[in-house]
Formats: C-alpha cells, structure tokens, sequence
C-alpha cells in the first residue's frame, strides 16, 4: 500500500528543515566570529626571530598576521637571473629590525600549528607593516599600501623576481588549504 501523500510531505519537510538548521547554525557561528572575536591578550618581552614572519617571546611562538614571509629555504632570482637566499635574508631583516630591543604583540587566536597570531610592535612603530615596506614579506591582508611601496621601490624581495611564500610552499609539501588562506582575515 502506497504512503500518503501528507506523509511524504512531512518527510520531506523534516530532511529540508534539518538542511536548513544546520547551515543556519553555521552562518550563526560565522556571523559571531565576526562580530566577537576571540578575546585578544598581550605578551612583551625579547623576542627570537624564527623566521620572516615568525618570532617567539617565551614559551610563546608568534605568527604575525597580515603577512608572509618566505620561507628559510626558498630563493628568489635577481635581476641578473642570479638566485639567492631570500627566505634567510627575509630572517635577517626581522633581526637587525628588532635588535635586541623589546617587542610588544596583541595576541588574538591560533594558526593550525599552534602559533599565536599577533601584530607586534617595536620601538613603537609596527612590525609586521615594516617588514612588508621593507620588502621581505607580502601582504595577506591589511598591509597592501605597504607592498605597493616596497613593489614600486623594488625593495627586498622585489628587486628581482620570486614566488609567493604560500605557492612556494604548496610546491614544496608544505602547502595550506583554503581554510587557511581565509583564517588569515580572521586571526
């Protein structure tokens, strides 16, 4: 005996009904994120350089949002075709620009590797916005004024030619997801 009509209605309503709960529990919890982020902390102290985009101050390794460096082993190529180390160069940089002087970060969330994610000061002036006039890192998100100075003065990583740190790092095993690329906006 075939079902009544109403009750595959009812069926089909339920499915639909639970279909849209669950991607209205998902916008709920986008919405939130973007309007209460996760609460921010503060952490000073010296800090050790790691690498172009990533210190440590304590116990606390630090990934500095709105930027990307490239990495220890990548190369670049000069404008004579010749290639150099410009993820140590990168590294340099952060060094002398910190140069045993404190550093003072605004924490907010966590990377997938379990790094904070911080904007960080020193001697008063921002960090993470140096480094991408200075032209050792891009911009992924926020910093794009600065790259389009250090772009248009050829500077670091922009008197020759290079791969961007996160194409780099998909070539080389080390890629990231979609997710991450997004969880950039939204320390």
């Amino acid at each position: 005996m075939p079902a009544a009509p109403w009750s595959q209605m009812r069926w089909i309503g339920r499915r639909y009904a639970r279909h849209f709960a669950v991607v209205a529990a998902i916008a709920l919890i986008a919405v939130a994120g973007l309007l209460f982020p996760p609460p921010s902390h503060a952490i000073a102290g010296r800090a050790e350089v790691s690498d172009g985009d990533t210190i440590r101050i304590g116990a606390t390794r630090i990934r500095l949002v709105g930027i990307d460096a490239p990495e220890l082993a990548q190369t670049c190529t000069d404008q004579s075709g010749k290639d150099w180390s410009c993820g140590a160069e990168a590294k340099a940089f952060v060094i002398g620009l910190i140069d045993r002087r404190d550093v003072a970060c605004t924490l907010r969330g966590t990377d997938r590797y379990g790094r904070s994610l911080g904007t960080c000061t020193a001697s008063g002036g921002d960090l993470n916005a140096a480094i991408v006039t200075a032209g050792w890192a891009v911009s992924d998100g926020g910093y794009f004024g600065e790259q389009d100075q250090a772009r248009a003065a050829a500077r670091g990583i922009w008197s020759g030619s290079f791969i961007a740190p996160a194409t780099w790092r998909r070539s080389h095993g080390e890629g990231g997801n979609a997710w991450d690329w997004l969880s950039h906006f939204w320390p």
